[in-house]
């Protein structure tokens, strides 16, 4: 026996989204990749999901990864979006019409009541 049903779940899910959700989120993914005879090509972006969200500072020092052969710093933000929210590593976010990339996708817990992603602005 479960100690918090679904339909409970579903409940703390709509009382979090209600009272600390108060941003907008566009979820970004890559489409379908068009290459000309000439080699090039293009991608495109789609707007798959617009989901209320809360940007957080997660409080931690700034990350460090290898972009090109440089280590760059970032500064590592969290996006809390309504539980069972489709959301990958691959996506991109646009919060306020900044955009930021997902760094992470916190696996959904037993008791998830709000999905958790880790993000970089996008510079």
């Amino acid at each position: 026996m479960a100690l918090v049903s679904d339909t409970d779940l579903a409940s703390f899910g709509d009382l979090a989204e209600e009272l600390l959700l108060k941003d907008t989120c566009e979820i970004l993914r890559a489409g379908t990749a068009v290459t000309d005879p000439g080699g090039g090509g293009t991608s495109s972006e789609q707007v798959v999901d617009t989901s209320p969200c809360a940007l957080l500072d997660t409080g931690l020092s700034p990350g460090e990864q290898l972009s090109a052969e440089q280590l760059e710093s970032r500064v590592i933000k969290q996006v809390m979006l309504p539980r069972l929210r489709d959301v990958r590593k691959s996506d991109t976010l646009r919060i306020g019409g900044v955009r930021y990339h997902v760094i992470a996708v916190s696996d959904p817990t037993s008791y998830e009541v709000l999905r958790r992603v880790s993000v970089y602005r996008e510079e």
